[in-house]
């Protein structure tokens, strides 16, 4: 796949100027397609290339730079496809099935797009494929670890730590998610002390508020109120109600019914008083 940074270019104005009628109309379905499938929106690459989302790689040599994770570039004898990893290992026999394209490194040449089952692409994950954990004892270590594997381009990293102060670092340094023993621990005893129909307890790290899942109880005195009519304590936040499967943002005007699953945030002071308007 090149490697080139984007340009701030229009796509759209892009696609717009390419003379060739079918293979205009190629490239806005291609566009659209490789959106879809990759969840990320179009940008103009340098060489006329249309990418969507970008990773970093570094080789053994020492080289390294940006590239799209999936692009695509309009020819006048054909249209590019670069996917470079995608049609290996399990998906090779995608390849078979995709129609009657030709390829080279990283790429495939797609003559007339409407020749081409485009189920194929879309059966493709085109997102980056690997991850890096960080799962020693070692706070340092795991932190290292992390933050090579993301240089070197995977497309996420999870690190265990030990030491609370690591938290606030984790974001800034492109870990995506962390793990820590302490407050898995403290969340696990919390749900044990708290009473009610207490489904989760989540602690934070830099503040002595909780986040409780909890579900509301037929008799409970939140039925078929709203929000804002009940007495909830000064401080007290509801953040989410999950009714039936999906969950969504509540505001003062939603009406609370049994059977939903209230998540709030509170202080320690206030959860018991908090938990006792949804249980009977």
């Amino acid at each position: 796949m090149p490697a080139m940074s984007p340009t701030g270019d229009d796509v759209a104005a892009f696609l717009d100027s390419i003379a060739d009628d079918r293979r205009r109309e190629d490239a806005r379905a291609l566009c659209a397609l490789m959106q879809e499938v990759t969840g990320e929106p179009p940008a103009m690459w340098g060489g006329g290339i249309v990418g969507f989302g970008s990773y970093h790689y570094r080789y053994e040599s020492g080289h390294e730079g940006d590239a799209a994770l999936a692009s695509f570039a309009p020819r006048k004898q054909a249209s590019v496809l670069y996917l470079a990893g995608y049609f290996e290992g399990e998906d090779a026999a995608l390849l078979e099935r995709l129609g009657p394209v030709k390829t080279g490194k990283g790429c495939v040449y797609v003559k007339r797009l409407a020749d081409v089952d485009r189920e194929v692409l879309a059966e493709l994950d085109l997102s980056p494929k690997d991850a890096v954990m960080g799962l020693t004892g070692w706070d340092e270590v795991n932190l290292l670890s992390c933050l090579v594997g993301k240089a070197s381009g995977a497309g996420m990293a999870i690190s265990r730590f030990n030491r609370i102060a690591y938290v606030s670092l984790l974001s800034g340094l492109g870990i995506d998610a962390a793990v820590s023993a302490r407050l898995m621990a403290a969340s696990a005893i919390l749900r044990f002390v708290r009473q009610g129909q207490v489904e989760q307890v989540a602690t934070f790290s830099d503040t002595d508020a909780e986040a409780i899942e909890i579900e509301v109880e037929d008799g409970s005195e939140a039925i078929d109120k709203s929000l804002l009519d009940l007495d909830l304590p000064v401080g007290v936040v509801i953040g989410g109600i999950s009714r039936n499967g999906p969950t969504f943002v509540p505001d003062g005007s939603t009406v609370v019914r049994a059977g939903d699953h209230i998540i709030f945030f509170a202080l320690p002071r206030d959860i018991a008083e908090s938990s006792a308007i949804f249980t009977a």
